[in-house]
């Protein structure tokens, strides 16, 4: 087999919240339900004995049984290949594009498009090295046509949310036996607004010791 292939799926998610609204301002800004709606498309072609590409294209819909004005048709898609160099190294690269609602005065939903890169180095058998960057670009778009919401919105002025997200890792990991492994990762995190009180910088060390039985 060649593991090339071409996918056509459909699905139906349909989600509730039953005790999400807790007063009368709320119901003007959460639903308690929504169904989404996917078509999508996906595809692997084995390029050669070392290399593989992926891609997926998504069509969204969501409809809301309450605040229709939140209802939203978009394309999502991502792209990912997978490289081999040598038994053990990997590299893979993925770029992508999302859709997904949000719950704010001035929008309804946000996109993101974003690239990333990671790099598997396996120095020895019990040892594994990931070094990881990512980098996303989101906004928050949609307007509201509800009255309700539009005089909310001018209650709480704000410009459409514009973000870049860096994020760099390093994470290793030693497995002297079969059932017991150490990690030890490092990660910085960088947001970055048009809106300043969003912004934010972010290092986290974690130290980790698992033992299977």
């Amino acid at each position: 087999s060649s593991g090339n292939y071409v996918d056509l799926r459909g699905r139906l998610n349909k989600t509730d919240y039953p005790n999400r609204i807790l007063s009368s301002t709320d119901a003007l800004i959460f639903d308690n339900s929504y169904k989404e709606y996917d078509i999508q498309l996906s595809s692997a072609w084995a390029a050669n004995a070392v290399s593989n590409l992926y891609a997926v294209v998504t069509r969204v819909r969501r409809r809301h049984d309450t605040l229709k004005d939140r209802n939203f048709d978009a394309w999502t898609w991502s792209v990912d290949y997978d490289w081999q160099p040598s038994g053990a190294s990997t590299i893979l690269a993925r770029a992508f594009r999302d859709v997904g609602a949000v719950s704010e005065f001035s929008a309804l939903y946000a996109t993101t498009r974003g690239v990333s890169l990671q790099h598997i180095w396996l120095p020895s058998a019990k040892l594994r090295l990931t070094t990881s960057g990512n980098l996303s670009w989101r906004r928050y778009v949609g307007d509201s046509s509800d009255p309700t919401v539009a005089v909310l919105a001018s209650l709480f002025p704000q410009d459409k949310r514009r973000e870049r997200i860096k994020t760099v890792g390093l994470n290793l990991t030693y497995t002297p036996t079969n059932k017991l492994q150490f990690g030890v990762g490092w990660q910085t995190e960088t947001r970055r607004s048009n809106l300043e009180s969003v912004q934010y910088r972010d290092q986290t060390v974690t130290l980790s010791a698992q033992y299977n039985y």
